[in-house]
């Protein structure tokens, strides 16, 4: 069905996002690799505590017609090699009609096994090294060119997480700044 990734830096709005996916799709099955235990409120949710990463890999890949959310994906795939079981579940997702949302930190962190089967990446401001995505991505000037807007408009936004209190005006304005990019 989709394939979905929300990249950002800690605050800016993808848990939210990924939430929102989740109640678009209230009738599906919900299957949450959820560290933080946020996902807990929704009654579709099927896992309860905290498997292994092996363990949800394997119930997720058996999965139909449900929402999967890869919370804190960094954490889970990040530079760890490749996943045969995400790459059967991605090529497999429009049979099984899953929706597969994978949530990361930095788009560096992003397996190309996952970032070449996904349909949409939400970009929000990452702490990315700008020249190190413009070599990565030369290539696919369209994501260059989202990844670049979201950068210039975000970069030096501030908001302290603690009080919720925007460092200027730009910053209230653009802190949660995304675009997203479609295949």
């Amino acid at each position: 069905m989709k394939a979905i990734i929300l990249v950002g830096e800690q605050g800016r709005g993808k848990s939210t996002e990924a939430e929102n996916i989740v109640k678009t799709f209230g009738n599906k099955d919900l299957f949450v690799f959820d560290i933080n235990g946020t996902y807990a409120k929704f009654k579709n949710n099927k896992i309860k505590g905290l498997p292994s990463m092996e363990q949800f890999l394997e119930i997720s890949e058996k999965v139909k017609n449900s929402v999967i959310v890869y919370e804190e994906a960094t954490i889970f795939f990040g530079n760890k090699g490749r996943s045969e079981s995400i790459v059967n579940q991605l090529v497999r997702n429009y049979h099984t009609k899953n929706v597969i949302v994978f949530i990361f930190h930095s788009i560096r962190s992003i397996p190309v096994e996952i970032m070449d089967f996904v349909q949409f990446i939400k970009v929000w401001h990452t702490n990315d090294r700008k020249s190190l995505i413009e070599q990565k991505y030369r290539d696919d000037i369209d994501f260059l060119n989202v990844f670049t807007s979201v950068y210039d408009k975000t970069l030096g936004t501030e908001k302290n997480r603690d009080t919720g209190v925007f460092s200027d005006e730009r910053s209230k304005e653009f802190y949660h700044y995304n675009e997203v990019y479609s295949r």
